[in-house]
């Protein structure tokens, strides 16, 4: 039987022990923060415009196959099913925007639902996060000095 020594130099014990902090613990249920939960709506609503933005595509080519105007099959496609779940995700996006993000996980649904569209986003989301991350800051700042 061969005996391994476990060696770590001082920053992977840190890097480990940060990562280590933010794995929740199996058997201890963390409360669900409002944040969170609608983050989860996003989802759910995200996902189901990204199933129906397929279709779009669908009417289109069925519409052109079918002797119609695809594009109009196509526009009428997403006025019924397309755009109202863009617009449910554009109100709970809202929401989120809206709501202080006290924690790390709060503060990372808001990134993820402020950049979600690569290459774009939201003053408004921006401005939200600044705030939380000032608030944040000072916080922190205040625990450190506490110390």
């Amino acid at each position: 039987m061969t005996k391994e020594r476990i060696c770590a130099n001082r920053r992977e014990l840190i890097l480990g022990g940060t990562a280590a902090a933010l794995v929740p613990m199996r058997g201890v249920a963390a409360p669900v923060s409002e944040i969170q939960r609608l983050y989860a709506k996003w989802l759910a609503q995200k996902e189901a415009y990204t199933i129906a933005g397929k279709g779009s595509s669908k009417a289109f080519i069925a519409a052109k196959a079918a002797g119609l105007n695809p594009h109009k099959a196509e526009t009428e496609y997403e006025a019924e099913f397309v755009d109202p779940l863009w617009d449910a995700m554009d109100k709970t996006e809202l929401l989120i925007e809206a709501e202080p993000a006290d924690t790390l996980i709060g503060l990372a649904i808001k990134i993820a639902v402020a950049f979600w569209i690569e290459g774009s986003f939201d003053t408004a989301a921006i401005a939200s996060l600044q705030s939380d991350a000032v608030r944040a800051l000072a916080v922190t700042q205040h625990m450190a000095k506490a110390v």
